[in-house]
């Protein structure tokens, strides 16, 4: 099985979708999940987005990930965590994961550990199990953004933050580290 790490469709991408592994979409040809992506992305009125993969084999099936030789690929991790972090608007699409799957990295609250800093994540919607779904189990009359639903967790900063989100009408779904006050205002 060959690898993928990234993906763009269109220029200077604001828009990150973190999903499970990449599946037959190249550089020059889409596939089913990229065409919902590209449907998805056009309806948020946005023209250009990234993605990149918690696991980097390309298979179009999830199954065949397990009992393969590091799934992750080298310096995913880093990767995914560096563009997480880069980018305006990042959208968690990876589905309902095995219990294999998700002994790759460590979870707290549904998403992967070294996610945890990403300012206010975003979903297609919520599996029955929490999971952040992806865009192949949805309508294209479905493919809204929502923020991704995890508790508050404090890493920084005084309590009274909540009600600095709550003047500013921001939903409570926000990680903090160190000064992130500034990059939320001005993102939102």
């Amino acid at each position: 099985m060959d690898r993928r790490y990234y993906l763009k469709r269109g220029e200077h991408p604001q828009v990150l979708f973190i999903l499970l592994n990449p599946s037959n979409a190249t550089d020059e040809i889409n596939d089913a999940t990229v065409r919902r992506l590209i449907a998805s992305t056009r309806q948020q009125g946005c023209d250009a987005f990234s993605v990149v993969n918690l696991f980097t084999l390309r298979t179009p099936h999830p199954k065949d990930l397990k009992g393969m030789h590091n799934p992750v690929g080298d310096g995913n991790t880093d990767l995914v965590r560096r563009l997480a972090h880069t980018h305006a608007v990042v959208v968690y699409a990876w589905g309902n994961l095995s219990a294999y799957l998700k002994k790759a990295y460590r979870w707290t609250n549904r998403e992967p550990d070294f996610l945890r800093t990403v300012v206010h994540p975003l979903c297609f919607r919520h599996t029955q199990s929490g999971a952040a779904g992806h865009p192949c189990r949805l309508h294209n009359n479905q493919l809204r953004w929502e923020p991704f639903r995890c508790e508050l967790r404090w890493r920084s900063g005084p309590p009274a933050f909540e009600a600095w989100l709550q003047a500013r009408k921001l939903p409570l779904v926000f990680y903090l580290v160190d000064d992130d006050i500034d990059r939320i205002d001005q993102r939102c």
